[in-house]
């Protein structure tokens, strides 16, 4: 249809930034550098291992979590009770 938006996926526009500060512009440049690439390149590698790191910083604090949680409820459970099936159903498969 003649006029009508159609979004493109993937796309997600593109804006100039400006850096001011220095020593930042310098971090760049030195680790352009080192990557030997470009600063836009060596930028995208560091927010890229910034993302995965911050990523998998979160996922194993959740998994730390889950494994305390079944720590604690196992820990509160009377002694001899544990959570294998047998604890959890009667012989007909219903919840005790």
């Amino acid at each position: 249809m003649l006029g009508t938006l159609v979004p493109q996926v993937g796309y997600h526009g593109c804006m100039a930034m400006t850096i001011k500060n220095e020593r930042v512009l310098e971090k760049i440049r030195d680790l352009a550098g080192a990557l030997e690439t470009d600063q836009v390149s060596a930028v995208e590698q560091a927010v890229d291992a910034l993302t995965n790191q911050v990523s998998q910083s979160t996922a194993e604090r959740r998994l730390t979590d889950a494994m305390e949680l079944v720590h604690a409820i196992r820990q509160s459970l009377p002694p001899g009770v544990t959570l294998d099936a047998e604890d959890l159903y009667d012989e007909a498969g219903l919840p005790r």
